[in-house]
């Protein structure tokens, strides 16, 4: 009896341990089926994914080195704008020079001195001119004889000849011309 309890429980066990291992693995077996499908899946998804992480690191590369490339040149446009705008103002200020220098020139006085004898009596008479009268009026082509009309109804010349009046009429003054002498 002992014997055949023994051989019973063994049975038994054996029995049980069929029946467990059959209903594990007819319950299991689709869901292991499924997790190793679906990690098969997400091991494409993850092999996908560090593709595309490959891709963009590579992109992002590229772009860091034309970043680098393009600072380079905004640099280097940058430095020729600083020159050239130190030049510029360079220029700037040559030109205001050159202007100062050229009016302060033009703006100096030259006195021409006229000396004549009239019967017995030495004349001498001073006639201050601005230089840039006198370089306009020196520098500007003369017409022929014949056209000499054409100079004393030149409006540009009225204010030049309107100075030499006046100073005329002081040097006669300080000279004690009279009416008669000044016409003679």
């Amino acid at each position: 009896m002992r014997k055949t309890l023994v051989t019973g429980l063994i049975i038994g066990l054996m029995l049980g341990s069929i029946g467990a291992y059959l209903g594990a693995t007819l319950n299991y077996l689709p869901q292991q089926e499924t997790y190793e499908h679906t990690i098969t899946l997400l091991e494409q998804h993850n092999s996908n994914l560090e593709s595309n992480i490959t891709n963009l690191e590579t992109q992002l590369a590229s772009l860091e080195c034309l970043k680098m490339a393009l600072q380079g040149n905004l640099t280097q446009a940058q430095s020729l704008i600083t020159e050239l705008e130190t030049q510029l103002s360079d220029q700037v200020r040559r030109n205001v020079d050159l202007q100062q220098t050229l009016a302060d020139t033009l703006n100096v006085t030259i006195i021409h001195q006229y000396r004549w004898i009239f019967e017995t009596t030495t004349f001498q008479w001073n006639l201050s001119i601005p230089l840039s009268v006198f370089v306009e009026y020196s520098t500007r082509p003369r017409p022929p004889a014949s056209e000499w009309v054409s100079m004393a109804l030149d409006p540009q010349d009225d204010e030049y000849l309107d100075q030499l009046l006046h100073q005329l009429d002081a040097g006669a003054s300080q000279a004690q011309l009279t009416p008669r002498d000044q016409v003679a």
